[in-house]
């Protein structure tokens, strides 16, 4: 039982690993998320987490798709 407890956890961290860096930045009132203020993609605030994606920053101004 042992190794596929370990099995499960080298996986979840696996998965965090592959999403790109985001930070929480505030549209209109609303929370979003970013990989970059600048040139990046804006996702929705899913409870907390990284939700779908909604738009993406074009020279700093939030385009939604």
């Amino acid at each position: 039982a042992e190794p596929s407890d370990e099995e499960a956890s080298e996986s979840d961290e696996s998965e965090e690993e592959d999403d790109e860096e985001v930070e929480e930045i505030m549209i209109d009132k609303k929370m979003y998320y970013t990989t970059d203020i600048e040139h990046g993609s804006i996702y929705e605030d899913d409870d907390g987490d990284v939700g779908s994606k909604v738009g993406r920053f074009n020279n700093g101004n939030a385009e939604f798709y």
